[in-house]
């Protein structure tokens, strides 16, 4: 018998590594025996998950499934393929542009963050891992945990065989959890809340960028920590399902799983508050956002202000602007000195409300603290399939030489993508995650290969017509 898991043949592996783990230690392990509730994402259309939902008098919602115990997860892994689940534990809540309360796989809908995640993988993933690439991420996986247990924080983890990687829930000690979030029924949209923003900016600016820093210190093992893993409402391999990429199938597994407590684990990363704070301080100081004198508002002018034109020029889909649009909008106005007491802002509230029917469209001044920012604005037209207003923003975050200008719509061959995005994301959260994937600097066929895998998988969640408008616009910005 070979002594390392990645070395044997997936026989061996189940006879040897992942027999000694069943779905029953896992749910028990993850739900800690409380009553909570676990997402796991399929790829099985509508109708079949409904019928495996009705079946099991489970929740369901688009391709989700919401399960509380681990004989519900044993009947989904006979049932289903091509699944995920959610690394932290889910709740019911509004879902956001609906008028209704639903369990459902986004951000909103996390109840706590229990564990870290991370998902390590091959820099370079061409087809089938090797046993080489898996001991390579497995000794990353080692090399983690063993940082971690220099402080005893390696004594619940749970290390898990992705087919083709690694990945890794360190359990932490005392979940944080999430503030309830206040829902603007009308325009059927979550408000800003500050809490909620600094637990994410903790895990994937603290924690994330900690454990991103700790693995470049062994670039010999190839390996990227993926740092989407680090967002509250990510997916995971699923133990005992298996991973059907590259034409192949392979068993995701447990590998190894500690069952003890990470005592201090979460005082520790609630420290991170205190830097995380620190750092905004120090940011606004040096990096404080100059507005242009074309940006700027002026109280003689408001009216003709290219960016207000355009909101009172359009219709937008119901729901959102007050807190996205006319908010930057208002932000803009308190960075360019406008009066909102004054009668010129009196008048433009007074139209926006009118234009827009929307008596919730206030007119109270954004704390000072929040500075205007145009990809609040991109991001919502991205995700409402609105042409983006600041092109230079597009430009100036993905500007790194390489140019797609010259790739052609009708060049994509019509096949599924070597990988699919996540189905619950807003585009803007697929551009940024592709943006990431970039390589820098390269204009040669690596990034232009990227690119058309990217549209495919837009091809293949979106549908032809909204994939070519995303293919347009990026086509217009150098990345």
């Amino acid at each position: 018998m070979k002594c390392n898991w990645y070395e044997m043949n997936e026989e061996e592996r189940i006879k040897e590594v992942y027999s000694k783990y069943k779905i029953a230690d896992f749910w028990d392990w993850w739900s800690d025996g409380e009553k909570v509730t676990m997402e796991v994402r399929t790829q099985d259309n509508y109708d079949m998950v409904k019928k495996i939902a009705y079946n099991l008098k489970v929740p369901s919602y688009k391709t989700s499934l919401f399960i509380s115990n681990a004989k519900q997860l044993k009947h989904l892994l006979k049932n289903t393929k091509n699944v995920w689940f959610g690394i932290n534990p889910r709740k019911w809540n509004w879902v956001a542009g609906k008028n209704f309360k639903h369990f459902a796989g986004t951000q909103y809908h996390v109840d706590a963050v229990k564990f870290i995640f991370v998902d390590i993988d091959r820099q370079v993933k061409d087809g089938i891992a090797s046993s080489n690439d898996l001991m390579h991420a497995d000794r990353m996986a080692d090399h983690i945990l063993e940082a971690l247990g220099k402080e005893d924080w390696a004594k619940s983890y749970c290390k898990i065989c992705s087919g083709h990687g690694v990945q890794l829930l360190i359990k932490l000690d005392v979940p944080i959890n999430l503030p309830q979030m206040k829902f603007n029924e009308e325009e059927m949209c979550y408000e800003y809340n500050e809490e909620f923003e600094l637990i994410k900016k903790i895990m994937k600016s603290g924690v994330g960028n900690k454990l991103m820093k700790f693995g470049k210190k062994f670039p010999e093992l190839n390996i990227d920590i993926d740092k989407a893993a680090f967002d509250l409402a990510r997916v995971g391999a699923l133990p005992y399902s298996i991973n059907y990429k590259y034409n192949t199938k392979r068993w995701r597994a447990i590998v190894d799983m500690k069952d003890g407590v990470n005592d201090g684990l979460t005082d520790n990363i609630r420290s991170y508050e205190t830097d995380i704070k620190e750092f905004r301080k120090i940011h606004k100081r040096m990096y404080k956002v100059t507005l242009t004198e074309d940006e700027i508002l002026k109280e003689k002018e408001l009216f003709t202000h290219p960016l207000v034109e355009w909101f009172l020029s359009r219709q937008f889909p119901a729901g959102g602007i007050n807190n996205t649009i006319w908010y930057e909008i208002k932000k803009l106005a308190r960075e360019s000195g406008i009066d909102f007491n004054g009668k010129a802002f009196r008048r433009l509230h007074d139209k926006v409300k009118k234009y827009h029917k929307r008596t919730t469209l206030s007119a109270n001044i954004p704390p000072a603290n929040q500075e205007f920012n145009k990809r609040t604005i991109n991001n919502y037209c991205l995700n409402n399939w609105i042409e983006p207003f600041f092109t230079d923003d597009l430009i100036g975050n993905l500007c790194y030489g390489v140019n797609f200008s010259k790739v052609e719509w009708w060049s994509m061959e019509r096949r599924k993508p070597i990988e699919t995005l996540d189905y619950d994301t807003r585009v803007c959260e697929d551009i940024n995650e592709f943006r990431r994937k970039i390589i820098p600097g390269d204009i040669g066929h690596n990034n232009i290969k990227k690119f058309q895998d990217f549209i495919l998988g837009c091809r293949y969640k979106y549908g032809d017509e909204k994939a070519e408008f995303i293919f347009n616009i990026l086509k217009k910005v150098v990345i």
